[in-house]
């Protein structure tokens, strides 16, 4: 489905307070961000393919005289302060009540409690002894 279809989707679904263009990682963050804060979002992917390494890793958030709320650039290190940005500005443009962001406490996949930095398993946490068994089975053959 072409991005301009996806946009007329978006407006027939409406009421929203969040459409999002792309979901790299600004993309998905943002979107994140406005749900976790009670705004009805709406994310949608551009699948152009286009080439992102040529994209700026600064971001920068712009309203046009429409109210049209546009973040570009940003890092997948930086997507929760890219996100929060965002949705503040948007959330001020749309005079929708002030949330704060909850994204910089979220656990995302990958987190670990394991403190022991020698433990090769401790990146899997929760899952790590069903990846020791999967291993160890493999191994065996």
């Amino acid at each position: 489905m072409s991005r301009d279809r996806m946009l007329d989707r978006a407006m027939e679904l409406r009421p929203w307070h969040v459409i999002v263009v792309g979901g790299g990682c600004t993309g998905i963050a943002t979107a994140l961000d406005a749900a976790a804060r009670g705004y009805r979002t709406h994310l949608v992917e551009r699948g152009s393919g286009d080439n992102t390494a040529a994209l700026s890793r600064d971001h920068s958030v712009s309203v046009s005289r429409r109210g049209l709320v546009t973040v570009t650039g940003g890092k997948w290190t930086t997507c929760r302060k890219v996100a929060q940005d965002t949705v503040d500005k948007a959330a001020d443009v749309g005079g929708l009540s002030p949330a704060p962001s909850v994204t910089a406490n979220l656990r995302l996949y990958g987190y670990s409690t394991r403190r022991d930095l020698l433990d090769p398993w401790r990146v899997y946490d929760a899952q790590a002894e069903a990846v020791r068994e999967l291993a160890e089975g493999y191994v065996r053959g």
